[in-house]
């Protein structure tokens, strides 16, 4: 399954910057002393990967001040997700993502799900893992399960009470942190097919409201028809053959009324028919050429937006292009040399050519990085407002198409009509047999009309009865579906969570001296210790970090399990828990990973000075100091 490797963490503003050493596969520590930055460090990371930083947002009552004050100041993640390198760049206090792949690829994603966006960061991260994005049914809310969500049980944090186990959702309420929406994310984590069991369950719940709503539009038609009508209910099988022995009956008065008409010709009768149909010739004729006018205007208009969006789409790849070089080269910056691109030591108020400048007036001729994300994110909203104009005209030219061809089908019949009316001799006839005839031929056409009614009536309540059909049907298939992917579901995460058991039960058993059984419950995958009998708040910091490593020897262990093998660990020295236990607890890392090569995983563990197995000193890849905190000043030359 997915597996996610983060190689760098790079955070750039105008008045700080921080640049991580390569992180690599396996085991990566992170120490220092309190306040030096290990928690930014984690939050880093988080918040690059779509997470809520509190402390990052201006607004909060405690604030991040080095980052919340700084300026164009943004996060860099440079990581592999199947060995494939992507880059993702998030602003701070910004809802998008831009991830670059690839030498000029570049997609901006948003980060919160709204009607507007078609995908977002979540969809295609998740896409990537191999995870599908399934919709959550609690009462009347139904909600999306986005990888954010997933990352409480990849992310331990800071956590002040480690008895709940999953770090706190982003947006904590009843919803977001139900019962349902925790057992959900562990599904998905470990479970093989309740991915698709929920994708079912999702599409099942979407049919059962089509299906309320067609049996609703259903019951309704047929009671109004009722109310309005006291005529025999016929089917539109015996509507139809009422219609056909009309229209026989109807073709015999025509003849009869012929026979009628051929006794005798007089003249003069049929002028007033002739200057009709002329009359009528010279209106469509009229019609015919506005709405070719009309076809032409909108042709036009199309080519035009047609060459507006093939320009808009090079402007897109053009600014790709520059943000993908702005980041990797750094090309363009206020203090670089126009000639020769060379950095340039410039002082502040200064121009590069030596003269007095004020510094608003210099910077305002230079793009900056979210500037250029922002004009992006404008052309890639102009493409789609060109495609919705492209679409309506295209739809206009096809109306129009169409009303032209049936201006041009009268038009010809009218003339056949009039050929026939001067190629004919005025008749007389016998004035009372031909009204008779007219008479019955016009009682004959009035009850063809009527029941033409009743079977477009009929034909529509068939529809209706047919599309409830249809998607009763989808229903109960979608029904039979979830029960048996339910079933399978529920086979597949029992033994998942038997295979949870026995990994968790040794690491616990191996971490705390007291403890004789450790499981976790088949109904809300909580941690069970000895039976249930209480432990000391200094356990719970055991109880909870040993789920998460089991989680990831899970999936180390078995390829079905979609946990991407990545597990981020910040400073876990909370609710007392002594050096010497946590040290312990820390060790079972190597009994996870024993039976498998460091490229298969990742942890990233940031903790105090030393508070860590003597045997973990070669994995510390940074250490923190008073001296040398995580957030380095930028020093700006004078």
């Amino acid at each position: 399954m997915g597996k996610i490797i983060i190689k760098k963490v790079i955070y750039s503003g105008e008045n700080f910057s921080f640049e991580s050493p390569e992180l690599k596969a396996g085991l990566n520590i992170i120490e220092g002393k309190n306040g030096n930055g290990k928690s930014t460090f984690m939050n880093l990371i988080y918040y690059g990967l779509s997470g809520k930083v509190e402390e990052f947002t201006q607004s909060n009552k405690e604030t991040h001040r080095e980052l919340t004050q700084d300026k164009n100041n943004f996060v860099r993640l440079d990581l592999l997700i199947d060995a494939i390198p992507y880059s993702f760049i998030r602003y701070i206090s910004s809802t998008d993502i831009t991830v670059l792949s690839g030498v000029t690829d570049a997609k901006v994603f948003p980060i919160n799900r709204s009607k507007n966006e078609k995908e977002i960061f979540s969809d295609w991260i998740l896409s990537q893992l191999g995870i599908d994005t399934i919709e959550v049914f609690q009462g009347t809310h139904n909600s999306k399960i986005n990888f954010k969500d997933l990352l409480r049980l990849i992310y331990h944090n800071q956590e002040l009470n480690p008895k709940k186990v999953y770090k706190p959702a982003d947006l904590e309420n009843f919803i977001s942190d139900s019962e349902l929406i925790r057992k959900i994310i562990f599904e998905l984590l470990v479970g093989k097919t309740f991915a698709e069991y929920y994708s079912t369950f999702a599409k099942f719940k979407e049919k059962e409201k089509e299906k309320t709503i067609a049996k609703a539009i259903l019951d309704d038609y047929v009671g109004s028809l009722r109310s309005h009508s006291s005529e025999e209910d016929l089917n539109l099988v015996f509507l139809q053959k009422a219609k056909v022995e009309k229209e026989e009956q109807l073709a015999k008065l025509n003849i009869y009324r012929e026979s009628i008409r051929d006794q005798q010709r007089p003249k003069n009768r049929f002028y007033t028919q002739i200057n009709e149909i002329k009359s009528q010739i010279l209106t469509n004729e009229l019609s015919l050429n506005e709405k070719n006018k009309s076809y032409n205007d909108v042709a036009n208009e199309l080519g035009k937006l047609r060459r507006l969006r093939d320009n808009v789409i090079l402007e897109v790849t053009q600014i790709s292009k520059i943000i993908h070089s702005h980041e990797k080269l750094s090309l363009f910056s206020a203090d670089t040399c126009p000639y020769c691109l060379r950095e340039v030591n410039r002082v502040k108020g200064h121009c590069v050519c030596g003269s007095d400048i004020e510094e608003e007036q210099y910077e305002r001729f230079f793009y900056s990085s979210d500037e250029y994300t922002d004009i992006l994110k404008s052309k890639q909203k102009s493409i789609e407002t060109i495609d919705v104009a492209i679409s309506s005209c295209l739809e206009e030219t096809s109306s129009l198409g169409k009303q032209i061809e049936q201006f041009e089908n009268q038009l010809e019949e009218y003339k056949n009509q009039l050929t026939f009316w001067i190629g004919e001799y005025d008749f007389s006839s016998n004035r009372q047999e031909l009204k008779q005839a007219d008479d019955s031929i016009l009682a004959a056409r009035s009850e063809i009309n009527s029941l033409m009614q009743k079977i477009e009536i009929e034909e529509k309540r068939d529809s209706l009865q047919k599309r409830y059909t249809a998607i009763n049907s989808l229903y109960e298939t979608l029904r039979d579906s979830v029960r048996l992917l339910e079933a399978k579901a529920s086979a597949d995460i029992k033994s998942k969570v038997d295979e949870f058991n026995t990994i968790y039960n040794d690491l616990i058993i191996n971490t705390l001296p007291n403890c004789r059984s450790a499981t976790i419950g088949y109904d809300d995958y909580m941690p069970i210790i000895d039976g249930g009998i209480y432990k000391e708040a200094s356990a719970s910091v055991a109880i909870r970090i040993m789920y998460f490593f089991t989680l990831l020897k899970l999936s180390l262990d078995n390829a079905d399990v979609k946990y991407p093998k990545l597990l981020l660990i910040d400073t876990p020295e909370t609710a007392g828990v002594d050096s010497e236990n946590l040290k312990q607890a820390l060790s079972q890392i190597n009994k996870i990973t024993e039976n498998h090569k460091k490229e298969e995983y990742q942890i990233i563990l940031t903790t105090g000075l030393g508070k860590y197995p003597e045997a973990f000193k070669d994995s510390v890849l940074l250490t923190l100091s008073d001296d040398e905190k995580l957030l380095r000043p930028i020093e700006i030359s004078s």
